[in-house]
């Protein structure tokens, strides 16, 4: 990887129409970033879309899990309610 000249930077910069001082911040900025860390490639994005969607096909045969053991229980419960009022009916 080759070095980024800084100094040839700013040059293009003023050149271009810009002040010394904005051309400095541009600069700057671009230098910050550069230090922050590395870019996401779209490998990257690739593999955490991977990872997301597998989360969500987890998440979502969890649910199905879910809602169907309550719907499930709320039938025994209704079930349970109806053989309680029919036996209270009062029979001829």
């Amino acid at each position: 990887m080759s070095a980024f000249d800084v100094l040839a930077a700013a040059h293009r910069l003023e050149e271009a129409g810009m002040n010394r001082r904005q051309a400095e911040a541009v600069i700057e900025t671009a230098r910050d970033a550069a230090a922050a860390g590395e870019p996401a490639t779209k490998a990257d994005l690739a593999a955490t879309a991977a990872d997301l969607k597998m989360e969500m096909a987890e998440l979502k045969a969890e649910l199905k899990a879910q809602i169907l053991k309550w719907t499930i229980g709320a039938g025994g419960v209704y079930a349970g309610l109806i053989i309680a009022a029919v036996k209270l009916i009062p029979g001829p």
